[in-house]
């Protein structure tokens, strides 16, 4: 699901990533937390895991997890899949998460630990699709 802060002063999700996920819930909030927003649909809150990536790390992403880590959930920030304008927004931001209890993974250390195995046809899709040809 994406949800969007305010879309139409700050503008929409792009249409890269929207392409990348056709059938998601696109869900416009002015909570920064999608869990203050009531945003997040049963299929994820009915979820014991819950992995989360997004804008301004410190402000959305850190409320967001910190209430659904409030809530018992267990969450996986990626790291690489997460931004901010400042750099050091960030550092702060996964460090605090990092101390209330969320796990911070990389999006391959995610992506290989949901395929768990290498092979068949899944593995190659996912591998070329997110992998191959990776930039910094």
């Amino acid at each position: 699901m994406f949800s969007e802060q305010y879309p139409r002063g700050l503008g929409g999700t792009l249409a890269s990533l929207r392409e990348e996920a056709p059938a998601a819930q696109v869900v416009d909030k002015l909570h920064f937390s999608c869990v203050a927003a009531d945003c997040l649909p049963p299929a994820l809150t009915d979820k014991r895991q819950i992995i989360v990536c997004g804008m301004e790390a410190h402000v959305c992403v850190l409320q967001t997890v910190l209430q659904l880590l409030a809530a018992g959930k267990q969450v996986f920030v990626v790291a690489d899949a997460i931004s901010s304008r400042k750099p050091s927004d960030i550092e702060l931001a996964v460090a605090r998460m990092r101390a209330a209890g969320a796990v911070i993974v990389s999006r391959e250390m995610m992506l290989f630990e949901l395929l768990e195995k290498s092979g068949g046809d899944h593995f190659k899709a996912m591998s070329q699709r997110y992998l191959l040809g990776d930039q910094p």
